[in-house]
């Protein structure tokens, strides 16, 4: 359901789209697709990224049950300077804005824009994520990059069942 949406959203766009799941303590890249353009930012299929370094990672660990998620902590302790209360306001957060939006934990000049896709559970089953890189001149900006990113994870939530998570009408984005 997600490559044929994932490919849309690339050539839309003009920029690299990814997929992820949580595998136990990390984040594991199931989905990749590049867009038209020469450069790019892409992360290998298959690839597993600790949990805390992104973005996805974040974004799902918002949308799990608190069983779920402690017993995540508990197999995956915080990265040094992270308090527990700290995590839970910055996944409280995530869930009332719907998505997140934040400078690459991997990558300079790199911002992420990473929503859920949400299950018929109510809880994150994967999550979409576009790496966004500035290129000069390009004819997209990075607010309507935003916009189509999270409304194509709304329509992956659709298509397997979970219901709407947030809105993005009347927002608007800027690269931090």
């Amino acid at each position: 359901a997600a490559a044929p949406l994932m490919r849309t959203l690339g050539q839309r766009i003009n920029q690299s789209v990814h997929l992820a799941v949580l595998a136990e303590e990390s984040v594991l890249i199931v989905g990749q697709v590049d867009p038209p353009a020469r450069h790019v930012m892409s992360v290998r299929l298959g690839t597993r990224v600790d949990v805390w370094r992104a973005s996805s990672g974040r974004v799902m660990m918002a949308y799990q049950t608190g069983d779920a998620l402690t017993e995540m902590l508990s197999r995956t302790p915080l990265p040094p300077g992270m308090t527990l209360e700290q995590l839970q306001k910055d996944l409280a957060a995530i869930r009332i804005r719907g998505h997140e939006i934040v400078d690459s934990f991997v990558i300079k000049g790199v911002v992420n824009i990473s929503a859920p896709i949400i299950g018929h559970t109510g809880q994150a089953i994967a999550a979409l994520t576009v790496p966004h890189i500035e290129r000069f001149g390009d004819p997209v900006s990075f607010s309507d990059c935003c916009v189509a990113t999270i409304d194509c994870a709304a329509r992956l939530t659709q298509s397997v069942g979970g219901g709407v998570v947030g809105t993005v009408q009347g927002e608007s984005f800027s690269r931090t």
